[in-house]
């Protein structure tokens, strides 16, 4: 904002007073960008959005919501940690239009998702419940299914519920939680794990007394090289190269 502005070389003593108290709403400035990127789109073309989480280091121990956090950025056989803050970052996707391939991305959200700290040995057992509480609410993919939920409200507030949001989203989020909470209106396209078990619905008849099947034949493990294109409950439809096979998954507690 300070560069947007033309701020950035001078004394920033005077925001940082601003922002440092929370005066700035700043839900209603991601209003007015996600305002403005609509306005960017045809009438009946689709609302493209991409959600990730993000870390910003810090050298601070006291800013609050910082961590030492695994460095995403690290080489896969050594694990690193940094200190920093988690953020879920929102961007939506502007396409060129002298181009169809191309598209520049938005952001209209950044929200600031910090877990609690541990306590101390001598903790009460309230203490204990209210943490495993607030430690559960903190969780990613329960942060992710309630910001998609929270922009799918802010476009039917902003008289856009004629508009299909489509959102595209790491592996991370692509769990019970987020797939089991989608709004009406909205699809999710993202990866799955490659170990992840995968069934086609069961369609036949069933004669006869007992629970009635909701797997058909589980699609071979050689087969799932492919990306979820949307889901209702937990039927699915997976993109497998140039075919899109209607399938339901099973979830495994891990």
């Amino acid at each position: 904002m300070l560069t947007a502005s033309g701020h950035q070389f001078k004394d920033w003593s005077g925001f940082y007073r601003l922002f440092s108290n929370q005066r700035v709403d700043i839900g209603q400035l991601n209003d007015v960008c996600i305002e403005n990127a609509i306005e960017e789109l045809d009438d009946n073309q689709k609302v493209l959005v991409h959600m990730d989480d993000a870390l910003l280091k810090k050298t601070g121990k006291k800013i609050p919501g910082t961590s030492w956090r695994r460095d995403p950025l690290g080489p896969p056989f050594h694990t690193n940690f940094i200190w920093g803050q988690r953020f879920i970052q929102v961007s939506m996707a502007i396409p060129d239009k002298q181009s169809p391939f191309q598209s520049r991305a938005i952001p209209v959200g950044f929200h600031h998702c910090p877990t609690p700290k541990k306590l101390v040995k001598t903790a009460t057992q309230e203490q204990i419940q209210t943490y495993k509480e607030i430690k559960k609410q903190s969780r990613l993919s329960l942060q992710g299914s309630l910001k998609i939920k929270g922009l799918r409200e802010k476009f039917d507030e902003q008289d856009h519920k004629h508009r299909t949001l489509c959102i595209n989203v790491d592996g991370s989020y692509t769990n019970s939680t987020v797939l089991k909470n989608l709004p009406e209106r909205t699809t999710l396209i993202g990866r799955i794990r490659k170990d992840t078990k995968l069934f086609l619905p069961f369609d036949q008849h069933q004669a006869g007394k007992g629970r009635k099947r909701v797997y058909g034949d589980r699609i071979p493990p050689q087969s799932k090289s492919g990306k979820v294109k949307s889901i209702h409950g937990n039927r699915w439809r997976l993109g497998l190269w140039a075919k899109n096979i209607n399938l339901i998954s099973k979830w495994s507690k891990a």
